[in-house]
C-alpha cells in the first residue's frame, strides 16, 4: 500500500514542537510500507508560529503557503498513492475532496481536536469540517471523548487509534528529581496555564515557606501577559518561565520533575499527560476530555475540576505533603499508559490500513 500523509503543521527547525506525533507516525509507517510520502505546509519551515499569536496577514500567508505546498503534490504525485492519511480535519482536509474526485484515492481523516472546538458555535468552520468528514472514506480519532463528539455533533462514526508517545524517550529513569513542579504546553486559554498563576498568587506563602518553584515551558498568545503578571505580582522567585522545548529536552525535564501540572480546560487526549506518567511523574490534571480516560484519580495521578483554582491548589498541597507515600503507591503507574505508545499506535494504524486495503 502507498500512503501519503498530509498535515498542516509539522516539526521543523523553526517550529520543533509542532505535531511531533505526526512525525512519529510518518517514521513508523515508513518501516511498515514501501512508500509513505509526506506533505505539509512549508510556512512552518519558513516562519516561527506559536499558537494564538497570528493575525490576518499571517493567516493569509499560511493559506497561500498551504496551497503552494500541496498543489504540486495533489495535482501530479498524489495519483500514485492508494490512501491520503490527513491530520487536520479542516486544514489540509478541505483540499482533499477534490483530490478524491480527481484520482479516486481513499481519504482517511485523523481528527485531533479542532472538530470539538468548531462544534461549539456551529459557524462556518463547523460546516466546512462537517463537509470534509462526510466526504472522507474513513475517520480516525484519538480518544473515546472525541469519538463521542464526532458521533453527537457530526453524526458520524470513527475508529479509535492512539497517536502514540515515544516510549524510547519517555520512560522511568532512576535519577534524582530536582524540579518540584513543571508545566509544558502552549500559553493559550484552553491549556489553563493562567490557573497555575492564580493558584500560586492566592497561596504565595505556601510556595515561599516550602521553597517551591514552578517551571513553565511555554510559548503562545498569553506568554507576555504571564510574564507581566509574574512581574507585577512579585512571583519571579517562585515562578520561572522558559521557552518551549523539544521532545528530547521534555523527556529530560520529566525525568527530573516530581509533579507535572496539566490544567487544560479542554483536551481531546493530552499526550503531555501520558508522557509525564510514563516518565514517573505525579500528574495533577483537569478532569476533562480524554484526560480522564488514562488518569484514574488517586491511582496513577490526580484530577481536579476544570477552572477550579482552589481544588488545583488543594491537590498540589496534598501531593507535596505526601510525596514519598504517593511516589511509593504510584511506582508502577508508568505501566498504565503503555497502551498509548507509538508502537501501539503504529500497530493499530497498520491493522486499520491493511483492513481497508483488503476491502478495496
Amino acid at each position: 500500500m502507498r500512503i501519503l500523509i498530509a498535515t498542516n503543521s509539522y516539526p521543523t527547525k523553526k517550529n520543533p514542537t509542532h505535531q511531533i506525533f505526526v512525525k512519529n507516525i510518518h517514521k513508523g509507517l515508513k518501516q511498515k510500507y514501501d512508500e509513505v510520502g509526506l506533505v505539509y505546509n512549508l510556512y512552518y519551515r519558513w516562519f516561527k508560529s506559536d499558537l494564538g499569536t497570528g493575525n490576518a496577514l499571517s493567516s493569509l500567508l499560511k493559506l497561500l503557503a498551504l496551497i503552494w505546498s500541496f498543489l504540486p503534490q495533489f495535482l501530479y504525485k498524489a495519483k500514485s498513492y492508494d490512501v491520503i492519511y490527513s491530520h487536520g480535519e479542516l486544514l489540509p482536509g478541505i483540499l482533499i475532496p477534490a483530490l478524491q474526485k480527481m484520482h479516486g484515492i481513499k481519504h482517511v481523516c485523523y481528527v485531533h481536536g479542532s472538530a470539538n472546538d468548531f462544534s461549539k458555535n456551529k459557524g462556518i468552520y463547523f460546516r466546512l469540517t462537517k463537509y470534509v468528514l462526510e466526504k472522507s472514506d474513513f475517520i480516525v480519532t484519538n480518544s473515546n471523548f472525541m469519538q463521542k463528539v464526532i458521533q453527537s455533533e457530526y453524526g458520524l462514526k470513527s475508529t479509535l487509534i492512539t497517536p502514540g508517545y515515544n516510549a524510547e524517550l519517555f520512560h522511568l529513569r532512576e535519577n534524582e528529581r530536582t524540579i518540584d513542579i513543571s508545566f509544558a504546553g502552549s500559553a493559550i486559554w484552553k491549556k489553563g496555564v493562567d490557573l497555575i498563576l492564580k493558584a500560586q498568587h492566592s497561596n504565595k506563602s505556601f510556595y515561599i515557606q516550602n521553597n517551591l518553584k514552578i517551571h513553565l515551558y511555554t510559548d503562545g498568545a498569553l506568554k507576555n501577559r504571564l510574564l507581566n503578571t509574574i512581574h507585577t505580582q512579585n512571583l519571579s522567585d517562585i515562578m520561572i518561565i522558559h521557552e518551549r522545548i523539544t521532545d528530547d529536552e521534555l523527556a529530560a525535564l520529566f525525568s527530573k520533575s516530581k509533579i507535572v501540572l496539566f490544567p487544560s480546560r479542554e483536551e481531546p487526549l493530552g499526550l503531555i499527560g501520558i508522557e509525564a506518567i510514563a516518565s514517573g511523574c505525579i500528574v495533577i490534571a483537569a478532569n476533562t476530555g480524554g484526560i480522564k480516560e488514562y488518569i484514574i484519580d488517586g491511582e496513577n495521578g490526580f484530577l481536579f475540576e476544570p477552572d477550579n483554582v482552589a481544588e488545583l491548589q488543594e491537590k498540589i498541597e496534598y501531593v507535596f505533603n505526601n510525596y514519598s507515600s504517593i511516589k511509593e503507591k504510584f511506582k508502577h503507574s508508568h505501566k498504565t499508559v503503555e497502551a498509548y505508545s507509538i508502537k501501539s499506535g503504529i500497530d493499530q494504524t497498520t491493522d486499520f490500513l491493511n483492513s481497508i486495503s483488503a476491502d478495496r
